[in-house]
Protein backbone atom coordinates (compact mmCIF):
# COMPACT_ATOMS: atom_id res chain seq x y z
CA UNK A 1 0.00 0.00 0.00
CA UNK A 2 1.52 3.44 -0.84
CA UNK A 3 2.73 5.75 1.98
CA UNK A 4 0.17 8.29 1.01
CA UNK A 5 -2.93 6.28 0.80
CA UNK A 6 -1.76 4.47 4.26
CA UNK A 7 -1.71 8.57 5.72
CA UNK A 8 -4.98 9.72 3.86
CA UNK A 9 -6.60 6.17 5.72
CA UNK A 10 -5.51 6.99 9.24
CA UNK A 11 -6.13 10.82 9.20
CA UNK A 12 -9.99 10.08 7.98
CA UNK A 13 -9.79 7.66 10.37
CA UNK A 14 -8.94 9.73 13.14
CA UNK A 15 -11.75 12.04 12.15
CA UNK A 16 -14.06 9.89 12.33
CA UNK A 17 -13.31 8.62 15.68
CA UNK A 18 -13.40 12.53 16.52
CA UNK A 19 -17.02 12.59 15.48
CA UNK A 20 -17.94 9.81 17.02
CA UNK A 21 -16.77 10.18 19.98
CA UNK A 22 -18.05 13.81 20.06
CA UNK A 23 -21.71 12.59 19.03
CA UNK A 24 -21.05 10.02 22.39
CA UNK A 25 -19.79 13.09 24.58
CA UNK A 26 -22.86 15.14 23.79
CA UNK A 27 -26.02 13.28 22.89
CA UNK A 28 -25.14 9.88 25.04
CA UNK A 29 -25.66 8.04 21.81
CA UNK A 30 -22.36 5.52 21.54
CA UNK A 31 -21.87 3.46 19.02
CA UNK A 32 -19.16 1.17 20.48
CA UNK A 33 -18.54 -1.82 17.96
CA UNK A 34 -18.01 0.72 15.43
CA UNK A 35 -16.00 3.21 17.70
CA UNK A 36 -13.14 0.09 18.30
CA UNK A 37 -13.77 -1.07 14.66
CA UNK A 38 -12.44 2.55 13.40
CA UNK A 39 -10.01 2.32 15.64
CA UNK A 40 -8.39 -1.05 15.30
CA UNK A 41 -8.56 0.24 11.29
CA UNK A 42 -6.21 3.48 12.63
CA UNK A 43 -3.71 1.12 14.53
CA UNK A 44 -3.56 -1.29 11.10
CA UNK A 45 -2.56 1.92 9.30
CA UNK A 46 -0.17 2.61 11.96
CA UNK A 47 1.63 -0.18 11.72
CA UNK A 48 1.26 0.10 7.60
CA UNK A 49 3.09 3.79 8.10
CA UNK A 50 5.85 2.14 10.47
CA UNK A 51 6.86 -0.42 7.88
CA UNK A 52 6.44 1.57 5.00
CA UNK A 53 9.29 3.63 3.90
CA UNK A 54 9.22 7.11 3.47
CA UNK A 55 9.28 8.35 -0.26
CA UNK A 56 12.06 10.07 -1.52
CA UNK A 57 12.44 14.05 -1.38
CA UNK A 58 11.23 15.55 -4.52
CA UNK A 59 13.25 16.16 -7.33
CA UNK A 60 11.31 19.06 -8.65
CA UNK A 61 14.16 21.66 -7.22
CA UNK A 62 11.93 22.74 -4.53
CA UNK A 63 13.76 23.45 -0.96
CA UNK A 64 11.56 22.13 1.76
CA UNK A 65 10.25 24.81 4.89
CA UNK A 66 12.99 24.65 7.06
CA UNK A 67 15.34 22.98 5.32
CA UNK A 68 17.11 26.05 4.07
CA UNK A 69 18.05 26.85 7.75
CA UNK A 70 19.53 23.11 8.17
CA UNK A 71 23.63 24.01 8.45
CA UNK A 72 26.17 21.10 8.28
Amino acid sequence: MPYGVALSLKSAGVLVMVVLSTLAWRRGVGLVRFEAAVAILVLAATAVLAATPIPPARSDGLTPVGAANIRH
